[in-house]
């Protein structure tokens, strides 16, 4: 029943922007069992140009238990409307055992970038969650 939420849509915490570099946002799940969540990060920009021109200067790496992720394991959701052009890397994770589970993400920007609205300064965005199952 109903869309697999992501693991911030579970999370107490909540931020009104990210335009900090150098910040790091934390998001913690407790969860009575286990269940599927989709855990992602992507990046849009005002239109497909903006888009492709903000992903060359931007690098994601997804760690999950302090294993780097390799990128092309993750899902891509990519797509535009006519306000903003979006690629989403995703990857759902079904089977969490009991117990505290660690997952992080950081957004470098190698350099200034604008999605057409603001500029984000160069600098890296770290996202870390920790996942609580019950025994």
């Amino acid at each position: 029943g109903g869309a697999t939420p992501a693991i911030e849509d579970l999370a107490g915490e909540r931020y009104d922007s990210y335009g900090q570099a150098g910040q790091t946002y934390t998001y913690t799940v407790a969860l009575e069992e286990s269940r599927p969540l989709l855990w992602l990060n992507g990046w849009c920009g005002a239109d497909e140009d903006t888009l492709a021109t903000d992903l060359q200067s931007i690098d994601l790496q997804f760690t999950l238990a302090g294993q780097a992720v390799d990128i092309d394991r993750l899902g891509v959701i990519q797509g535009s409307s006519d306000s903003s052009a979006c690629r989403v890397y995703y990857a759902l994770l079904k089977e969490w055992p009991a117990g505290e589970h660690h997952l992080q993400v950081d957004v470098t920007f190698r350099q200034p970038v604008n999605d057409g609205a603001q500029t984000y300064p160069a600098g890296t965005h770290t996202y870390q969650y920790t996942v609580y199952v019950s025994p």
